[in-house]
């Protein structure tokens, strides 16, 4: 699935991103970084320690892997919480 970075929210469940737009606020991204050009990584604090792993190209996401046991649909809190963690300049822009 690709996530435009621009229209996430218009992508992601409503409940998932109102419900874990506080992972990011909490600071439960530990770790990020452009690992090589346009892919990521980062570590997402929860119940464990999870690896998330981000592909970006044209400020679409066209590859995410995540190691979560989430299974109720295709993107997991700990991917929106790190993909608010890239649009961390204009949430700070929005106040949020």
């Amino acid at each position: 699935m690709n996530i435009p970075l621009n229209q996430f929210e218009q992508i992601i469940a409503p409940t998932i991103l109102e419900r874990w737009f506080s992972y990011y606020k909490k600071g439960y991204v530990t770790r990020f970084e452009e690992i090589s050009n346009g892919e990521y990584e980062a570590i997402v604090l929860g119940t464990e320690v999870y690896i998330i792993h981000l592909k970006v190209e044209n400020n679409i996401i066209t590859e995410h892997q995540y190691d979560c046991p989430y299974d109720m649909g295709s993107i997991c809190k700990h991917i929106v919480a790190v993909i608010l963690y890239l649009q961390q300049d204009k949430l700070e822009e929005l106040n949020l």
